[in-house]
């Protein structure tokens, strides 16, 4: 019975399976309506109008369709001469391999063979030819050294200021020469003596050249393609190729390379960094994704606390009161050092009980006014040796990590309304209540500094680029140039540590050195000068400047058109606004060389007052920069009491770091700069490290810290706004 119920079923799908498609040519007894044209007989269109032509037609369609079967006899005949040309070539060469290297084996050995023999054949030309490719590529490279010199591959900008450097010296030099004709002869009172001074020595010309108006540089040459001047004759817009096939994604455009234009269009430039070699995340983790239990406490000092003298311990309690499951009581405690001329205390803790609190303190935690169940009060009790010596109350507002997530905003406000209510005077409270990759922070002006973050971020690396000693330009000038006698044969008599009277080692483009970058912001000289003993610079004069001079070592005797006179020591600074001119001079009567750091900074505006001034050495100045940094040079416009002021945005700090010691931070704010000098000794910032004359350029924002080596360091360190001619890429 179940069989023949089935059979009909067998039957059904037989037929189904067997049955062809939709698409399959099937015998029918008529052609459908719709699809007359497809099933007559081909082709459709008239000859009158396939070999004579249409009214629709293209001409091309016509004279290409006479002329398809000779052209089809052309193609037909040069494929086939081809083929049987290089079949009768290849044929040969193929049985003579087949017959002399029969199997894979052996022809992958003579394929190996042949490659060899290339690169032998390769190595005997280019050991016949390797000299004179050589002479070539260092011919071609002098060349190039020439054009450079020459200024071929300066800049309008470097044009310009080259010019301008050239003139200001000219100008200087033929302003000293009158004034040392017009000197003489007034002393002898003889207008002949003048006469003399216009006597021209041919061998030493007083203008060795004309400057030409127009300097032939690479920067004349017209070049890109959107430059008119590159193209003979121009193209319509409608005539122009496209850039790309596709607005999107440009395949093969090279750029503008000299112009600096990117051959990629805006989606791809907007992702150049995921198509490096190396991909660098934006932000890193210190300890991982997930936050950590364990805290960091910073307590900065209070201005109005005396620092101590010795090393204090600090025993720090913080209490969190609840009465719910949510919110149930909590005691966190923490042990912390402070350290002689520190401004704050760090302290390490984690959760409750994580340090012990010795009972004989009797730290307690007392309720903080206006906060209710969630907030407590912290007692801080400074233990000395000779037992307890007092006690401060820090109003502390603490966020546990389940509070930080859900309301960290509300209680951060909280916390600061409470602290406004017990009235802490002179000071500023900051609470940080950290929840996932969100800060929320709220300042008041009238509490002590805190921070609490739920977990410790990465320091930001320190941005640094570092200028060794062997980049800088090394000076050697004429003794006569500056009016000295010439250097002794024997400069061991004398105590000499130098060959020549005057080593100077330029940071920044001056004098003969042209090649190295001209200013760093706002500062625009920076020489570390070596003065043998009795030798020093004429009077020259200076405009429009602000000038600095720190000495390191020996005495510095300065002298000027003001009437001003001085002698100063290691750790003095001498500053000059040069304002609308003055003339000095500048020298080492001593015997012993002298070594001094000048500086020169752009003032804010022309023409101002000339002024002199100094800040003088001594015991007193060296405690002010002893492992701390001393603020010697502020801007006029700012409120910083500094003991000399110059009319630029610049501050000038220095620090003298004893063995292994480390630095206070020193705070460069978001756009701004610093350019430090490690004067002596050598020093270590983050990876980086300094010796003796290295420079480091500084960009914020970060915390500088720096640690002395086995010899210790002198640091000096300019700081400024960071300007558009600033260097990128570090």
């Amino acid at each position: 019975m179940a069989f023949r119920s089935a059979r009909p079923l067998r039957f059904r799908l037989t037929r189904l399976l067997r049955a062809g498609g939709a698409e399959d040519a099937k015998p029918r007894w008529t052609l459908p309506e719709a699809d007359y044209h497809k099933y007559t007989y081909q082709p459709s269109i008239p000859d009158k109008h396939f070999n004579i032509g249409h009214w629709n037609y293209a001409p091309i369609t016509m004279w290409l369709r006479a002329r398809r079967p000779a052209m089809e006899k052309v193609l037909g005949d040069v494929y086939t001469t081809l083929t049987s040309t290089g079949s009768a070539l290849w044929s040969p060469i193929y049985g003579n391999i087949h017959a002399n290297l029969p199997g894979f084996g052996y022809k992958f050995l003579g394929l190996v063979g042949a490659l060899i023999g290339y690169n032998l054949a390769v190595m005997y030309v280019t050991s016949r030819t390797e000299a004179w490719m050589f002479l070539e590529k260092m011919r071609l490279y002098a060349l190039g050294d020439e054009l450079v010199k020459k200024g071929f591959f300066m800049s309008d900008a470097e044009e310009a200021h080259s010019r301008q450097h050239k003139y200001d010296h000219e100008v200087e030099r033929l302003n000293h020469l009158w004034e040392e004709a017009i000197s003489d002869a007034t002393q002898a009172r003889s207008f002949d003596r003048l006469c003399e001074h216009l006597a021209v020595d041919a061998e030493k010309l007083p203008v060795t050249e004309i400057p030409k108006p127009i300097s032939w540089r690479f920067s004349l040459m017209p070049y890109g393609r959107d430059d008119p001047d590159a193209k003979t004759f121009s193209f319509a817009p409608v005539d122009s190729p496209a850039a790309s096939n596709y607005f999107l994604l440009d395949m093969g455009n090279s750029g503008d390379y000299i112009d600096r234009q990117d051959n990629k269009p805006n989606p791809i430039r907007k992702g150049r960094h995921m198509y490096t070699a190396a991909y660098m995340p934006p932000t890193k983790c210190l300890h991982g994704s997930s936050p950590s239990r364990t805290a960091r406490l910073r307590l900065d000092a209070p201005r109005n606390l005396q620092r101590p003298s010795t090393p204090v311990g600090f025993f720090c309690l913080l209490t969190r009161q609840g009465g719910d499951q949510r919110h149930p009581s909590a005691t966190v405690s923490f042990a912390a050092k402070w350290e002689p001329a520190c401004d704050c205390v760090d302290a390490a803790g984690g959760g409750a009980g994580h340090v012990a609190l010795p009972a004989a303190l009797g730290a307690r935690a007392r309720p903080l006014r206006g906060l209710g169940t969630r907030f407590g009060a912290l007692d801080v009790l400074a233990s000395t040796p000779r037992g307890l010596a007092a006690s401060r109350k820090w109003a502390l507002a603490f966020l546990t990590e389940e509070e930080a997530e859900t309301e960290s905003c509300a209680m951060a406000e909280e916390a600061v309304c409470a602290l406004a209510g017990n009235k802490i005077s002179q000071a500023r409270a900051e609470l940080h209540a950290r929840s996932g990759g969100s800060i929320a922070s709220f300042a008041l002006s009238s509490a002590y500094p805190l921070s609490v973050p739920g977990c410790r971020r990465a320091p930001r690396a320190m941005a640094l680029n570092v200028i060794t000693e062997s980049r800088l330009f090394a000076s050697e000038p004429d003794p006569r140039w500056f009016g000295n006698p010439r250097n002794p044969a024997d400069t061991t008599a004398e105590g000499w540590t130098n060959q020549n009277w005057l080593k100077s080692r330029f940071h920044f483009s001056f004098a003969e050195y042209h090649e190295g970058p001209s200013n760093f912001g706002v500062l625009r000289v920076m020489n570390d000068d070596l003065v043998q003993g009795e030798r020093g610079f004429g009077e020259h004069p200076h405009r429009d400047m602000e000038i600095m001079t720190f000495i390191v070592d020996g005495e510095l005797t300065h002298k000027d058109s003001k009437g001003n006179e001085e002698t100063l020591g290691r750790g003095a600074i001498q500053f000059m606004t040069a304002g609308t001119g003055i003339y000095h001079s500048e020298h080492n009567l001593a015997k012993k060389p002298l070594r001094f750091i000048q500086c020169w900074v752009v003032p804010r505006k022309r023409g101002l007052k000339p002024n002199y001034g100094s800040s003088l050495g001594g015991p007193e100045a060296a405690a002010d920069r002893r492992d701390k940094w001393a603020h010697m040079v502020s801007d006029e416009m700012s409120s910083v009491a500094t003991q000399i002021k110059i009319h630029q945005d610049c501050n000038v700090f220095c620090t003298e770091l004893s063995p292994g010691k480390t630095s206070p931070l020193l705070s460069i704010a978001a756009g701004r700069q610093a350019y430090m000098l490690c004067v002596e000794g050598e020093l270590r910032c983050g990876k980086q490290s300094l010796q003796r004359h290295d420079a480091a350029e500084v960009k914020g924002p970060l915390e500088l810290e720096l640690s002395a080596g086995p010899l210790g360091a002198l640091v000096l360190l300019f700081e400024m706004a960071e300007t558009r001619d600033s260097r990128k890429g570090f």
